[in-house]
């Protein structure tokens, strides 16, 4: 028996300082933090006989008496599961640096994130009518850089602050293909050979040279 964990375990209460919070708990079997409700532990493996393993996330709606509420609903893009690393510091565990998290949209679909924390205080680009200015984050928050919809789009910088955007927000090291049409909103720079079959004007372009 562990007796000095199960003493910070005592201690680790709403009112403990960084000495005896769950950023410093680090048993080598698994142990249950009360006050988090956490399974705390090395590991984790799942598996299943002929049929897939299923680690299932979600968000519970309650009502005034803290009871499930049936007839409430998530706001579209409500993050109802997150799975994060963290770093190692001063004070243990650091908040999350980056992590996959699971947005909401209705009843049937769904959203996947890749999620950043950017080390720096930011807001999102302008999401109409409600958040003309974007919506305010914190130097510890994870910010949705990536997000794949339930169509199959994946948008890239979604979340990403407008006013620090990356130099690249997407490098491919290797060939691609587009097997479809591509829509530039911007310059195009090519530093090689563009190969085509032939070149087609259309409304408002202009001829290259």
């Amino acid at each position: 028996m562990n007796t000095e964990l199960l003493q910070m375990l005592r201690q680790h209460t709403s009112r403990s300082d960084w000495r005896t919070s769950d950023n410093t708990l680090v048993p080598r079997a698994f142990i249950y933090d009360p006050l988090h409700r956490r399974l705390i532990g090395p590991g984790i493996q799942l598996g299943d006989v002929n049929n897939p393993a299923n680690l299932r996330l979600g968000r519970v709606l309650t009502d005034d008496t803290d009871h499930p509420d049936f007839g409430k609903r998530h706001t579209p893009g409500t993050i109802v599961g997150q799975i994060c690393s963290m770093g190692w510091g001063a004070k243990g565990f650091t908040a999350c640096q980056a992590g996959i998290q699971f947005i909401t949209f209705d009843e049937r679909t769904g959203g996947l994130c890749l999620s950043m924390q950017t080390g720096k205080d930011g807001s999102t680009p302008p999401y109409s009518p409600n958040w003309p200015n974007g919506v305010p984050f914190t130097a510890q928050d994870l910010v949705c850089h990536v997000l794949l919809y339930p169509d199959g789009s994946l948008v890239v910088g979604v979340n990403t602050d407008p006013n620090r955007r990356p130099t690249f927000s997407l490098v491919v090291n290797g060939d691609g293909e587009f097997n479809g049409s591509v829509t530039i909103n911007g310059n195009l720079t090519v530093k090689g050979v563009i190969s085509a079959d032939r070149f087609l004007p259309t409304s408002g372009s202009r001829e290259t040279k």
